[in-house]
């Protein structure tokens, strides 16, 4: 079986040049930060190509990166959250002052 592969969506690659830039780190400091034996993880990550799940993961904790947000994960959850979330039904008018009379009546009986 092969290993699961991530890859980074645009947004999430957008931060992951941020954070590289940020820390002035190389390519290879980067893979030597997530204790990859190469770089060419790091290059593909960069590409936009598939990266082994957990050369991905290990590479956005260097760039101290949700790993689910760089892979685009959460944004497709969020979009199945508000599709998945029920409609609102337009709720009928009450009088409240009507509500409270009647309440005010019915405690008068009880009396």
């Amino acid at each position: 079986m092969a290993p699961q592969t991530l890859t980074c969506c645009n947004k999430g690659l957008q931060k992951a040049n941020i954070e590289i830039r940020l820390r002035s780190w190389s390519q290879e400091e980067l893979a030597f930060q997530a204790s990859l034996s190469t770089r060419t993880s790091v290059g593909k990550f960069f590409q936009g190509k598939p990266v082994e799940q957990k050369s991905f993961i290990k590479i956005c904790q260097a760039l101290n990166l949700d790993w689910q947000e760089i892979a685009g994960l959460l944004d497709n959850l969020e979009t199945e959250l508000v599709i998945a979330q029920p409609v609102e039904v337009e709720k009928s008018h009450i009088d409240i002052d009507a509500l409270v009379q009647e309440i005010g009546v019915a405690q008068m009986k009880d009396e």
